[in-house]
């Protein structure tokens, strides 16, 4: 009787062990669930727009020399920065983006490639809010003289590393086709983004121009909404004549210019460009 007591005593001890294992096992799955998940909260927008910064003067190819003459506009085009706002990302992200911030510093294009891709995922899955940059008139004003210091060579190798370089004309045709299918606040949406990106391509860094081309666009695009199928079948030549006649005689490479000055207004209005220059011209010295 006690051999078998002792048996049941044995058993009963290797089933709380076996129970035991597989609790410490789910608990270590949970544990391991956690920190994938695990967010933190962070002053993202800084570390984002020093890798803003970086990208574009990393397409360029921006020499010493260049960035002494950027240095010498920046104190006056770059805009104050906001105040701090945090915002809540996971850990990876922001272990990626700092992780790509210093392979663009240290220019290690295999590194890039590696971190960018990681990026451009996580920033598709999580989404963070981050405020743009307002451009400064002075950022318009000094575009176009900051554009002429890069050569021909550099900017044509900028332009390489856009994936999808846009077009007024297709813009406003890629309007007309979608007030067939989006309706209420996603078309204005849509329709918004498609008359923003008319206005300076058209305009390129003149603010004034700028507003009254978007609204010639705007305009435009709500009147191809409101037509019915029906009209809007019968119109569509009219409304591509009417989208020529807005844009007017711009020629491909005005559309270039205007790409590369807005771009460079942009990144003249970036309140972080300072700190990267100075951190870039430290690593030649």
């Amino acid at each position: 009787m006690r051999r078998m007591r002792a048996l049941g005593l044995l058993a009963l001890i290797g089933l709380l062990g076996i129970l035991t294992g597989a609790e410490a096992r789910r608990a270590q799955k949970a544990k391991g669930k956690t920190e994938k998940s695990k967010t933190t909260t962070a002053n993202v927008s800084d570390l984002h727009y020093e890798v803003n910064a970086l990208n574009v003067l990393s397409a360029l190819q921006a020499s010493p020399r260049q960035l002494k003459s950027m240095q010498t506009v920046v104190a006056t085009t770059m805009q104050k920065p906001p105040p701090v706002k945090k915002v809540k990302v996971s850990e990876g992200f922001l272990k990626t983006l700092r992780g790509l911030r210093d392979a663009l510093m240290a220019n290690d294009q295999k590194e890039i490639e590696k971190q960018s891709a990681q990026m451009d995922a996580l920033r598709e899955k999580e989404s963070p809010e981050i405020d743009d940059v307002d451009i400064t008139a002075a950022a318009r004003k000094s575009a176009p003289t900051v554009l002429r210091i890069f050569s021909a060579r550099q900017v044509a190798g900028y332009l390489s590393s856009v994936s999808e370089f846009p077009d007024p004309l297709d813009a406003l045709r890629a309007g007309f086709q979608q007030s067939r299918k989006l309706k209420g606040a996603d078309w204005q949406a849509f329709r918004d983004r498609m008359a923003d990106e008319v206005g300076w391509l058209v305009a390129g860094v003149d603010a004034e121009a700028e507003e009254k081309v978007r609204d010639k666009a705007t305009a435009l695009l709500d009147r191809a909404a409101k037509l019915s199928d029906k009209d809007f079948t019968a119109e569509r030549s009219k409304l591509d004549s009417d989208a020529r006649a807005l844009i007017g005689k711009l020629g491909p490479t005005d559309v270039i210019r205007n790409y590369m000055e807005r771009m460079l207004a942009e990144l003249l209005s970036n309140y972080r460009l300072g700190a990267v220059i100075d951190a870039k011209l430290k690593q030649v010295k």
